[in-house]
């Protein structure tokens, strides 16, 4: 990729350590530029500090966070959620 060639950023927002480093890894293997936050907390404060994060990739079910307390700050922000991917325990969405 040439130097002067903007990469789209990508906000990855999941709980499982693994599984966050792994999305962020494939992500960036195929030229994205990728953030990572933990939970919804710090996924708004690295929106608030970043305005060119195009895409959020988001875990739909986080221990300790309300579904509409994540999508409230996401709401705020320039974002559109674009793929959120499920839990990947039973009885998860």
């Amino acid at each position: 990729m040439p130097q002067d060639e903007v990469k789209t950023r990508i906000l990855v927002v999941e709980d499982e350590t693994l599984i966050r480093m792994v999305g962020a890894e494939i992500l960036e293997d195929a030229g994205f530029d990728v953030l990572e936050a933990a939970d919804a907390d710090e996924a708004l404060r690295i929106l608030q500090a970043h305005d060119d994060v195009l895409l959020l990739f988001s875990d739909v079910d986080m221990p300790g966070c309300q579904p509409a307390r994540k999508t409230d700050p996401l709401s705020a922000s320039k974002v559109d959620p674009i793929f959120e991917q499920s839990g990947g325990y039973p009885g998860s969405p």
